[in-house]
């Protein structure tokens, strides 16, 4: 059954209720994890892909993260959008699914998180108004007058200190932060790549810009070899990690087995896009797993 309002339908998969969501985030350290929590980080590539994925951590301390696990993620809203490149992130993230705007489906997705710091919203400072009215929930707005996307995500980088920055696209209303928790708990404990994606072992041919449930992970690193090398950047993050692997260390994460499929989109790019939404919304209720999810769109075909 569909949720009777916006505020209802959000309900985490952990129990917490919007107004719990919208608290502030507690910092993390890695330090004080328990040893449980730390063998899932040394061994998560190793982890049977032929079961779920390994839940994420759920008791970090509130301290403060060590600098080398410093992790924010970024929604930059002045970002050609990955198909329309006339087109900006503002625009698909103004609209509504819902009785939400799909920037605060977003954030309130990644305020699920239990790696990240902040989760950072930037653009033109014109976009302000439009960005406070549309649901930053805990999110923060730190405006950019960079012309290129790896000139903002540099300056985000050092304004807030991360060391590692998830670029989010607000295209999708089911993005799933345990996925994310997978790539981070991956990065930290492989200090030496720049560019954590997600893989795909059976198909060559996925969209990964309709796929919508994850997102890709970069270390500061990355950003201070693209331009001490003066890379391409109009090739985008993706396109520089595909294109100089002999300067950037790409690690790459197998897709749980139930989601490497070929066919799978959750973004919302066309209109049966959000007509599919819509139904996988009305399916899976307040429980929008990537498992549930999943399940839904297979037997719907």
């Amino acid at each position: 059954m569909k949720p009777s309002s916006p505020a209802q339908s959000f309900v985490s998969r952990t129990g917490t209720s919007q107004a719990a969501v919208s608290q502030p985030l507690a910092s993390k350290n890695i330090s004080q994890v328990p040893a449980t929590q730390n063998q899932l980080f040394d061994s998560v590539e190793s982890v049977d892909r032929a079961h779920q994925l390994p839940p994420a951590p759920k008791s970090l301390a509130p301290v403060a993260t060590a600098a080398a696990h410093k992790s924010i993620a970024l929604i930059d809203l002045s970002a050609s959008h990955p198909t329309s490149p006339a087109a900006t992130q503002l625009d698909i993230a103004m609209r509504k699914f819902s009785g939400m705007t799909l920037l605060e489906w977003c954030v309130r997705r990644l305020s699920e998180s239990t790696l990240l710091d902040n989760t950072i919203v930037t653009g033109l400072p014109s976009y302000q108004p439009q960005v406070q009215s549309a649901g930053l929930c805990n999110a923060r707005w730190m405006p950019s007058l960079e012309s290129e996307s790896v000139d903002r995500i540099s300056q985000i980088a050092d304004r807030t200190n991360a060391t590692w920055i998830a670029i989010i696209s607000p295209n999708c209303p089911f993005f799933d932060a345990a996925l994310l928790d997978r790539l981070l708990a991956s990065a930290w404990s492989h200090p030496d790549a720049d560019y954590v994606t997600y893989m795909s072992l059976k198909h060559n041919n996925i969209d990964w810009n309709r796929f919508g449930l994850s997102c890709d992970v970069i270390h500061r690193r990355m950003l201070e070899t693209s331009k001490a090398n003066k890379l391409e950047v109009q090739r985008g993050l993706t396109g520089i990690a595909k294109s100089y692997p002999n300067l950037i260390q790409t690690r790459s994460v197998p897709l749980p087995d139930q989601l490497d499929q070929e066919n799978l989109h959750f973004a919302l790019e066309t209109a049966q896009d959000w007509e599919h939404a819509q139904n996988y919304l009305e399916a899976v209720g307040e429980e929008s797993s990537w498992q549930r999810l999943v399940e839904t769109s297979l037997m719907r075909g």
